[in-house]
């Protein structure tokens, strides 16, 4: 009779740290997912399972509650069964206290804490797909208990805020999970609806314009010295809208040429406006090009944008056949940012941004290597005063590539 009983509480014990072990499997698995992974997990299959894991894990707040109490009952129960079993040997009380203590404590620890950890950490909706339901029957068995937590602590329905997402994405482009250009994309997309105009427009004073009065060889003439293939129109010291070169391309005569049947109106945008609603209201106008004013209320025109400035933000410089022609050309990216070489002359860079370089040394590149010691590599970054450098391609056999930002 006694042997039966020692065999049904050893029993006991080893059902109530298995039960130990799932409930610490569970609180892992749990802690180790998002609603991202389970849609990707499972996507068209197994339905139901993933209905019932998403409601435990929306629930997290009772369905932690839930796995804490099995936990401890189960624990408590475990360790009371073993001194049970200890107190039948007839050993004096304080040896029962301690033999039952250094049997249960590694026993607990390993088999229901730490072991179970680890493989849920690795596999953690996998084991949710195959227990989930005794989470589920535990979760309603303790309802009255997880309902009252659940009220007093309030879900947080946010995945990830958008720090955190960058963070993410930082760590899935090291990895290698993301190639580095997705990775970037990313971020500069994230970042995209907190951008302005009056970062990235062309001034006034670096566009060419055609004027109302020019006949059609002189209009041809700017764009052929110019390379564009829009350029605006000025009459009476006002913009009145734009010419397109394809438009004019095969006129023949100057007799079939009235310049106002070739103005394109163009929209007006506030350099105050973000670039996500420039870029909205350029495909509204159905658009590439629009004229920037001060602002709402004033109505001068101060510069011009085009898509093709608000994609690079996106995507980074976009160059075309015209661009660096040579080694030495500087890319105007726009009033502010610039595109330059390692031996982009200085005093080029401080005519264009109209600012005032140390002239002691010759070269944007043999500048930089006097203020920093860092490597001129692709995570090359450096801020000096007002100007910001940034290393943008460095290939071998060709000349490094700078970006170079005026903040205001």
């Amino acid at each position: 009779m006694q042997d039966l009983k020692l065999i049904i509480l050893s029993l006991l014990i080893f059902i109530l740290v298995i039960i130990s072990s799932l409930s610490s499997a569970s609180e892992t698995s749990f802690l180790s997912i998002n609603t991202a992974k389970l849609e990707d997990y499972f996507k068209d299959k197994h339905q139901f399972v993933k209905k019932k894991i998403l409601k435990l894990h929306k629930k997290f707040s009772g369905t932690l509650s839930t796995i804490l109490l099995i936990n401890n009952i189960v624990n408590i129960a475990a360790s009371a069964t073993m001194s049970a079993i200890v107190s039948s040997l007839s050993l004096n009380n304080n040896w029962e206290i301690i033999i039952s203590t250094a049997i249960m404590t590694p026993i607990i620890v390993l088999i229901g804490e730490i072991i179970p950890k680890i493989i849920a950490r690795k596999f953690p909706i996998t084991f949710l797909k195959n227990t989930w339901w005794i989470i589920y029957f535990f979760y309603y068995l303790f309802w009255p208990i997880t309902f009252l937590i659940s009220k007093i602590s309030k879900e947080n329905p946010i995945t990830n805020t958008e720090s955190e997402l960058k963070y993410i994405i930082d760590i899935a482009g090291k990895e290698g999970v993301l190639e580095k250009e997705e990775s970037l994309l990313t971020k500069r997309a994230l970042d995209f609806d907190s951008i302005k105009v009056h970062k990235h427009y062309t001034r006034l004073r670096k566009t060419t314009s055609i004027k109302y009065e020019s006949t059609l060889e002189e209009i041809r003439n700017i764009f052929y010295d110019t390379g564009f293939s829009r350029l605006p129109v000025e009459k009476n010291k006002k913009f009145i809208g734009i010419i397109l070169l394809k438009d004019i391309f095969y006129l023949k005569n100057e007799e079939d040429f009235e310049i106002d049947k070739f103005i394109v109106k163009v929209p007006n945008i506030s350099s105050n406006t973000l670039l996500k609603n420039a870029l909205y209201k350029l495909k509204e106008n159905q658009s590439h090009f629009a004229f920037i004013t001060k602002n709402n209320e004033d109505k001068t025109i101060i510069g011009i944008i085009t898509i093709e400035d608000i994609i690079e933000e996106l995507v980074g410089e976009i160059y075309d056949e015209h661009d660096f022609r040579d080694e030495n050309e500087i890319y105007i990216i726009n009033a502010n940012k610039i595109i330059v070489h390692y031996s982009t002359k200085i005093d080029k860079i401080n005519k264009i941004l109209e600012v005032d370089i140390p002239l002691e040394e010759e070269t944007i590149g043999k500048y930089l290597e006097t203020l920093t010691t860092k490597k001129m590599n692709l995570k090359f970054k450096h801020k000096e005063n007002n100007l910001y450098y940034k290393v943008i391609e460095n290939k071998k056999n060709k000349e490094i590539k700078f970006e170079v930002l005026l903040e205001n």
